[in-house]
């Protein structure tokens, strides 16, 4: 929709907004949802918690302990969320049916009327592993020119194209976990508390007024209010678990938790395993250049004649890439990728001196401890760094892909890597 399509305001009376309907449709009729519609809700994922879940109480980026998740009650398909949220789920479907039992509840048509759980927890490393695919392909495709072909002769070679790719695409979208936990390209559900129970798209906001407009919203807002949730404003059939309600405290009591030890007890620290993720996607992503271009043609002078070689490029296992190549060495790396990803304005010296020191930790005291010192030199990674850095728009292959080829236009960087 565009301007010329609205007259004025007073034409904007039902919320008809969706991915559909461009910039301007989209500004007025969100509005008419958010001001007109689902006003009084508690819970927003899309804007004041988008971070809900994936963050703890320190600001620091965390993901659900998968030994933790607990089945939710479906019987056709595995839906697991934290145990204080199966708890009160099973809970309110109880309290639900009791009610539709005593007349306090009219099921007839009621979206509300049948509750099963068909989203919860959705798995951090899953996911990462399919937008990890992409970058891949924006990698190995349009960025990959025959000039950068011929440097990759060995895993060095391969590292100074990887960085090349990492100081024009970083700075839009992220490379590490990390970075992709914190951006928008992630979801809530990474943090397994929160329930949906319908499979519906979330930018429809017809659908949405639909499930508000229900006779038994009012009922079912309440009753997941007394078990510890609060509905989400963007999607109406998302229950969000709130930890500050004293529904939901009850039920972490029960769990043998609390409020203060939730994110201790359920959840993982980000950094705490980034160094090994990071290894992990560059092994990967330099196997399978080499997989799929085994050979690679050279400039041979030493013959006294100019003569071109081909050379069979080498893959690995992991145990004998991190053999040849320390965590004292992926260290520099990954904290220069975590600079770029989160545009420091680092100088040369900060950069070799965050590394220094990083490096001294993990020699004197270990990786935990390496890593804590970078996470607090890259922040923000905070969450107001993040929405600013990663929260826009995502783009798509074809926009990824004139970024990569428009080398003239990159911005340089105060820091570099060699």
């Amino acid at each position: 929709m565009k301007r010329k399509d609205l007259i004025d305001n007073e034409h904007v009376t039902e919320p008809k907004a969706s991915n559909k309907t461009g910039a301007y449709g989209t500004f007025y009729y969100r509005d008419v949802y958010k001001s007109f519609v689902f006003r009084d809700a508690e819970k927003n994922l899309w804007d004041a918690d988008s971070y809900y879940g994936r963050v703890n109480h320190s600001k620091e980026v965390v993901f659900a302990s998968e030994r933790n998740l607990k089945q939710l009650s479906n019987g056709e398909a595995t839906v697991l969320a934290l145990p204080p949220v199966a708890l009160a789920w099973k809970s309110l479907v109880s309290y639900v049916e009791k009610a539709k039992f005593r007349g306090d509840m009219n099921p007839e048509g009621s979206l509300y009327s049948d509750l099963k759980p068909v989203h919860a927890w959705a798995s951090p490393h899953k996911y990462f592993a399919l937008y990890n695919n992409e970058m891949y392909s924006s990698f190995s495709g349009k960025f990959m020119t025959s000039l950068r072909d011929r440097k990759i002769k060995d895993f060095d070679g391969f590292l100074r194209v990887f960085l090349e790719f990492v100081g024009q695409a970083a700075r839009h979208t992220p490379w590490t976990r990390e970075g992709y936990l914190l951006s928008n390209k992630g979801t809530p559900h990474f943090g397994g508390m929160c329930v949906e129970i319908a499979e519906a798209p979330h930018d429809l906001d017809s659908l949405k007024a639909s499930f508000v407009a229900d006779k038994n919203f009012t009922f079912f807002k309440k009753a997941a209010a007394r078990h510890g949730f609060k509905l989400d404003k963007n999607a109406p059939w998302r229950l969000v678990a709130d930890l500050n309600s004293r529904g939901m405290q009850r039920y972490m009591k029960r769990s043998g938790t609390s409020k203060d030890n939730f994110y201790n007890d359920y959840f993982i620290t980000g950094y705490e395993w980034e160094l090994q993720n990071f290894k992990h996607y560059l092994w990967g992503w330099y196997n399978n250049y080499v997989n799929a271009n085994p050979v690679v043609q050279v400039v041979n002078s030493s013959v006294g004649k100019t003569e071109l070689d081909l050379v069979v490029r080498e893959t690995y296992t992991e145990e004998e890439l991190y053999s040849q190549y320390s965590d004292h060495y992926f260290l520099k790396l990954y904290v220069y990728v975590r600079a770029v990803e989160t545009s420091k304005p680092w100088s040369q010296s900060t950069y070799d001196s965050v590394v220094y020191k990083a490096r001294d930790f993990l020699r004197l005291k270990g990786l935990d401890v390496a890593m804590k010192y970078v996470h607090k030199n890259i922040e923000p990674c905070s969450v107001d760094k993040a929405k600013e850095l990663f929260d826009k728009k995502s783009l798509t292959s074809a926009q990824t892909d004139v970024i990569l080829r428009n080398r003239n236009k990159q911005e340089k960087l105060s820091f570099r890597y060699y």
